[in-house]
């Protein structure tokens, strides 16, 4: 049987990362779901991941002998190993960083399965901020241009993609997020001219998801009209650097 090319499942991937942004910005901005966020961020961590090892090598397999993984840190080293052979070390150096925020999410993440400790746990909007950041990054890092001409193609992602950033950069200056506010505040509601139609005040998250979904491009502008005043002002990058 001759093998696909593995290329051809990014975008599958990048569905499913979709898929855990829209999750993430359904309780938005509560934390209902965020334990469930942050355990499927590090899952799609770890597809990335191996995805792209497939891409280097379409013999690679994550099994070391029949019915046994490889794990998560493993995983991770190959990629180091198969990326160093590509780019600069100071390119190297920023995945090793990246990994290493990776690392920890990963282990906290393993907690949550595995330790009744943490079951009082509950995560701050940043932990997931970061984490679905640093997930997009990822992809970037190892995808490159592919994985930017997917998500510019896909219009709900690159919403969520600058929700993020903006969310991101809220957390050290405020202000950005109750820009944000406003704009959903005085988005015209759409497709609701009928008559007859008794008309309900959705949720705040509700509401949120369904600027992204039918908002079409205007509401992309606005919210990167958000970003760009952000990035003018320099706080806003593209990872969601803890440390920042």
């Amino acid at each position: 049987m001759t093998k696909s090319n593995p290329r051809l499942r990014l975008p599958q991937l990048m569905e499913e990362v979709t898929n855990v942004l829209e999750t993430y910005y359904s309780v938005w901005p509560g934390n209902k779901y965020h334990k469930m966020v942050f355990i499927l961020c590090d899952d799609c961590t770890e597809l990335v991941s191996k995805l792209y090892m497939l891409t280097q090598n379409p013999d690679w397999s994550d099994e070391q002998a029949p019915r046994k993984y490889k794990g998560y840190h493993e995983v991770l080293k190959e990629v180091e190993g198969s990326y160093a052979k590509t780019v600069s070390e100071k390119e190297l150096t920023e995945l090793k960083q990246l990994h290493e925020r990776m690392r920890n999410k990963h282990q906290l993440r393993n907690q949550f399965f595995h330790s009744t400790n943490v079951l009082q746990l509950t995560l701050e909007p940043r932990s997931c901020a970061d984490g679905l950041l640093d997930l997009m990054y990822y992809g970037s890092l190892l995808f490159g241009a592919e994985w930017g001409r997917i998500v510019e193609k896909r219009r709900v992602m690159r919403v969520y993609e600058v929700l993020l950033r903006i969310e991101h950069a809220s957390f050290e200056e405020p202000k950005y997020l109750d820009v944000l506010k406003d704009l959903l505040r005085r988005w015209t509601r759409k497709g609701f001219e009928t008559a007859g139609v008794q008309q309900v005040q959705y949720g705040e998250d509700l509401y949120l998801r369904l600027c992204v979904e039918w908002g079409g491009t205007d509401f992309l502008d606005e919210v990167m009209g958000i970003e760009a005043v952000i990035e003018d002002e320099g706080l806003v990058g593209l990872m969601g650097d803890e440390e920042s």
